[in-house]
């Protein structure tokens, strides 16, 4: 979105703006992530496929959107969360083969398998990057209450340091 007369130059009291999309092609884009530098964005297409596109080389004026890479493949079924970028990698929370959604991390250059990061057995959902992308957190059902049929009523947060460094201070 952009201002369009130079003398609102503020989009609180702006009364003309002019949308265009970042991403605009037949399929169902949506729940963008931009990466750290803003050149990236990560978003699912079809609620199915997580795709990355450069948007310097983004032509407006065409049909067709330049990505530059498919991180997971259509059949993943991405559920929840949206895709998060840090610029080196994506996450997102998925569905396995038993259904039940997992937190996975896949690298945003395409070449690696994903990696599911709490291989707990319930469900881990909402992943967010947290400590400028040295952590990880989501909400699982794995200590939550139980209602009196054994169904899940509460989430905990749970968080994952990706370096031994960083979680020193915090074990004791």
């Amino acid at each position: 979105m952009s201002i369009t007369r130079k003398e609102e130059p503020y989009f609180y009291v702006s009364t003309v703006l002019k949308e265009e999309p970042v991403v605009a092609t037949a399929a169902e884009e949506y729940q963008p992530a931009f990466s750290p530098d803003g050149k990236e964005v990560a978003y699912l297409e079809n609620r199915q496929t997580l795709k990355v596109m450069d948007l310097a080389t983004n032509n407006r004026e065409q049909s067709w959107v330049p990505i530059r890479i498919t991180l997971m493949p259509t059949g993943t079924n991405i559920i929840s969360g949206r895709p998060m970028a840090n610029g080196f990698w994506c996450s997102m929370a998925c569905l396995t083969a038993f259904k039940r959604p997992r937190v996975g991390l896949v690298a945003a250059d395409g070449k690696s398998e994903v990696h599911n990061l709490t291989q707990s057995g319930y469900d881990d959902v909402q992943p967010k990057w947290a400590m400028d992308g040295k952590m990880m957190i989501w909400g699982s059902t794995r200590d939550g209450a139980l209602a009196q049929g054994g169904g899940s009523v509460s989430d905990d947060v749970y968080g994952m340091y990706f370096s031994k460094a960083l979680f020193e201070p915090f074990k004791n």
